[in-house]
């Protein structure tokens, strides 16, 4: 794994971990004593607390979604099934890279409020943790997925009957999903994730 990506991986590590500290801190009844962290943990050095961090879920799957990015195999592969019962054709169904990616989304993204609800921060694509993240799930839908399944932001708009701007919009406000192809700075939605807007544009029940 390249350093830049093992520093991005450490640094989200550490910040969870903290945020993670803050909130048992704040649900324990105030004017008591913290709840005992166990010896081993508090007399963990600093490497020993970040190699439990990199065998944390979140740790393997950052390290899955990095080495994903450098051009190692996925460490998880899609579920699939044929397109048709007489035919030899698979399709992705669910699961894969995207999976890791989303499970990671929902627990740096994610909002204490909204169970397992969580959007993305804005500009978040030009941070180092956005970059990765974009860049595994662009990889993962040009390997597995059909051409038309990232739909451009202009074409997106106009399907679901919005002005591109108000798209935008909704974007930036967590509202929709999207994908970041840093390399020609276009974002993506996902057609599903067009679909989905179609239905909420008219007040209708989406699946």
């Amino acid at each position: 794994m390249t350093p830049k990506h093992q520093a991005v991986i450490d640094r989200t590590l550490h910040a969870v971990n903290e945020r993670a500290h803050l909130m048992v801190r704040s649900l324990h009844p105030p004017g008591k004593e913290e709840p005992a962290q166990g010896d081993a943990a508090k007399h963990r050095s600093q490497e020993e607390q970040m190699e439990a961090l990199h065998a944390s879920t979140l740790g393997c799957q950052l390290r899955w979604i990095a080495e994903y990015v450098e051009g190692y195999p996925a460490a998880k592969e899609p579920e699939r099934k044929q397109r048709w019962a007489w035919s030899e054709e698979e399709v992705v169904i669910r699961g894969g890279m995207r999976r890791e990616v989303y499970a990671v989304c929902a627990v740096v993204y994610g909002s204490a409020a909204g169970g397992n609800a969580w959007s993305y921060p804005r500009q978040c694509q030009h941070t180092d943790l956005g970059q990765l993240l974009h860049a595994a799930l662009l990889q993962f839908y040009h390997e597995y997925l059909p051409a038309d399944q990232l739909v451009s932001v202009g074409k997106a708009a106009k399907e679901i009957g919005i002005a591109r701007q108000t798209l935008h919009e909704w974007m930036e406000r967590g509202r929709a999903k999207w994908i970041s192809e840093a390399e020609h700075d276009v974002m993506w939605l996902d057609r599903e994730e067009v679909d989905r807007l179609w239905h909420v544009k008219r007040g209708l029940k989406w699946r």
